[in-house]
């Protein structure tokens, strides 16, 4: 695993609540297995196969948290729709993983929204993903994260954190509600299907 991914793992699995916004994939926390390793694939750098298939392993065994008692991570995702639509892995891949999503939001602590193409709103988040994490028993995060090529960068000052948390309330709003979007989950997974 690299490095960089050693801290991020340690804060994820310490946090009561994690909120974060995805434009360009299914987070790791609710990725399937075929998905996480489509993901991986596609990476420019070349990777051998072991260190694929620990890595894959890594991710899978991040998501205990989702499932961890007493108190199993509350993980609350905004995606851009356009996630639901990038075909990674193939269509069997991307069905498998849509119903994976519809899964856990039934049976685990995980809201999930979708700010609809159409809806022209991600241009106040083009910088890409970012992350809040907010302490078990807290209402406000204390840390955000966002990422690019080399890794997580970290920043737990207020008015960083209050940011980003803006911005996270503010995609939420102008997403379809948690049920609206469960249903073009499921509507985008039937469409796999054909």
């Amino acid at each position: 695993m690299p490095a960089w991914l050693d801290h991020y793992t340690s804060l994820e699995q310490g946090a009561g609540t994690l909120q974060t916004f995805e434009p360009i994939s299914v987070p790791g926390l609710l990725q399937t297995r075929a998905y996480a390793e489509a993901v991986m694939r596609s990476s420019h750098l070349p990777v051998s196969e072991l260190a694929l298939r620990q890595r894959v392993q890594a991710r899978m065994a991040r998501q205990a948290v989702l499932e961890r008692k007493p108190e199993p991570l509350r993980l609350i995702c905004v995606l851009d729709q356009t996630v639901l639509h990038r075909v990674t892995g193939g269509n069997e891949v991307m069905r498998e993983q849509l119903g994976h999503i519809v899964d856990k939001i039934q049976t685990a602590a995980v809201q999930v929204q979708i700010v609809p193409a159409e809806s022209g709103v991600l241009h106040c988040a083009s910088f890409g993903s970012f992350r809040l994490f907010t302490s078990a028993g807290a209402t406000v995060p204390f840390m955000t994260c966002t990422e690019d090529l080399t890794g997580f960068y970290y920043r737990d000052r207020p008015d960083d954190v209050e940011a980003h948390l803006r911005l996270f309330d503010h995609l939420t709003s102008v997403a379809l509600s948690p049920s609206e979007s469960i249903d073009l989950v499921q509507e985008v997974a039937r469409s796999y299907s054909r």
